[in-house]
């Protein structure tokens, strides 16, 4: 399969994983004053995490330039985003980093951002059971030890991997990593771009 192919693959694939266009995002505001409903969740249903300044952890640029066999191809705002839930918003913007091995014919995505997450657990759950999803039987991974939640699944093509913990939100997508594999590495891949402040 060539790169140009998997790119293609990954991106109808994170449509499918419950990712929405960046461009298309609304505020609440304008989804309340379209619907008359609020479509965020309550405050009382996210509530911040408790100050953990020595542990708190980051998501986002800069980005390792290697990960193991991988090297950095592209970062920055991903064109698709992780949506908000019941159990998790996102502070600010997304950010979003590629990697290749092309030698390997390895790829793996990674998007994700800070987040308020009142229960990591739930998070994940609700994100890998979206619209056209919900009869996937996803396989729940050792987040390691940043802690949290992570689930993966490989189908049609492709590996998608949740996570959520306190602090961050985040996706991985490959075309060339199962979840056998993603379960070897995952906490190497993690440990690699979300960093303890």
């Amino acid at each position: 399969m060539n790169i140009a192919r998997i790119s293609v693959v990954l991106l109808a694939v994170s449509a499918l994983a419950g990712c929405t266009p960046s461009g298309t995002t609304q505020s609440a505001e304008a989804r309340t004053e379209a619907t008359g409903t609020a479509a965020e969740p309550s405050k009382a249903a996210v509530t911040p995490s408790p100050a953990k300044s020595s542990q708190a952890s980051v998501f986002g640029p800069p980005f390792p330039k290697k990960i193991e066999i991988l090297d950095l191809v592209s970062s920055g705002t991903p064109e698709y985003t992780i949506p908000n839930g019941p159990h998790h918003t996102f502070l600010g913007e997304q950010s979003g980093a590629s990697y290749r091995n092309q030698k390997a014919l390895h790829t793996l995505n990674a998007l994700g951002g800070q987040a308020r997450v009142s229960d990591a657990k739930a998070a994940v759950t609700w994100l890998t059971k979206q619209p056209g999803s919900e009869d996937w039987k996803w396989t729940d991974i050792d987040p390691g030890p940043l802690g949290g939640a992570a689930a993966c699944i490989t189908r049609d093509g492709g590996t998608w991997c949740y996570w959520a913990d306190a602090d961050t939100v985040g996706l991985l997508t490959s075309a060339s990593i199962s979840t056998e594999g993603m379960k070897e590495s995952f906490v190497t891949i993690r440990n690699a771009l979300e960093k303890k402040q």
